[in-house]
């Protein structure tokens, strides 16, 4: 990982050949229609892009209006939600009202949607340069885009399981996603492609971090880091730029039992070209609204 501190604020770079769009991947996502604008304004890769990530825990009417609020006073491009709680059939109708600034994508499981859920939240300028968009058991969802010169941009928003893992469970569901997630990659990649990845993993980094510099034996669901920064050399924008203070400052989670320790299992990471050109990153404070986490905005 490069030692040198930037601020972040997502400029892109590179894609190549997308996977195209088909009916099936369609109907997964609600029957949501791929948005195409009647303007035809081209929008390139290196235009300046704001990234969000926010465990919403519940998308309820206040919530949707939070939203709308800090959409608009951030100025975001495109907002990741995970743990939305809400049906697939909910989600068709949820932004009706917001749809002339924005398009959603959203995908759960079709009968245990409580604890599940995840989103995207586009601006329309950008919405009409998505080519494909899928899920994957209602806590994986990623989207294509193709900018000006043939610059593609995949976007992976996760949503991971919470608990302890143990070895019993973990072949069964946690390795799933983790194999999904480096297909997405990996797939990405063998196109030229510029990759976001980003999320409430539900993984420690720290945890992760200590084991490796103490060579002690890592647990399988922190390979995942291993794989992300050593194979796939994806960067970790908040942990570069806020390296010189207290590990305190990038906690996400606030739970609300007040005797677990606040910790940080959110993140946003990106390629190289990526990485190199970011400009600004924050942690926002959202426990207002009745979430134990906090918005990742890069």
């Amino acid at each position: 990982m490069m030692n040198n501190k930037k601020t972040h604020s997502f400029k892109k770079k590179h894609y190549n050949n997308p996977s195209p769009v088909n009916q099936k991947s369609r109907s997964n996502l609600n029957n949501q229609q791929i948005y195409r604008p009647k303007t035809r304004q081209r929008l390139n890769l290196s235009d300046i892009i704001k990234i969000a990530s926010l465990n919403i825990k519940g998308i309820t009417d206040v919530k949707k209006q939070f939203l709308i609020d800090i959409l608009g006073e951030y100025n975001i491009t495109i907002l990741g939600l995970s743990e939305t709680n809400i049906s697939n059939k909910m989600a068709k109708h949820s932004f009706n009202f917001y749809r002339n600034n924005y398009v959603t994508y959203f995908a759960n499981e079709e009968t245990n949607y409580r604890g599940n859920g995840v989103g995207l939240i586009i601006k329309k300028n950008y919405a009409r340069h998505i080519v494909n968009y899928n899920s994957f058991k209602g806590r994986i969802i990623y989207v294509d885009f193709i900018f000006s010169g043939n610059k593609k941009m995949r976007i992976i928003n996760y949503y991971g399981k919470s608990g302890r893992v143990t070895l019993d469970n973990f072949n069964q569901e946690v390795k799933i996603y983790f194999d999904k997630i480096k297909e997405l990659v990996r797939e990405s990649k063998a196109q030229n492609a510029e990759i976001i990845l980003l999320g409430d993993f539900n993984l420690h980094y720290e945890k992760y971090l200590d084991d490796k510099n103490n060579n002690r034996k890592m647990k399988k669901e922190h390979k995942l880091f291993e794989w992300i920064e050593d194979e796939q050399n994806f960067y970790d924008p908040f942990y570069i730029m806020f390296d010189n203070l207290s590990q305190h400052s990038l906690n996400t989670f606030y739970p609300f039992n007040t005797n677990q320790n606040p910790s940080r299992i959110d993140y946003i990471w990106v390629t190289e070209n990526l990485f190199s050109e970011t400009q600004e990153c924050k942690i926002v404070n959202t426990t207002t609204i009745n979430t134990d986490h906090r918005m990742l905005l890069g």
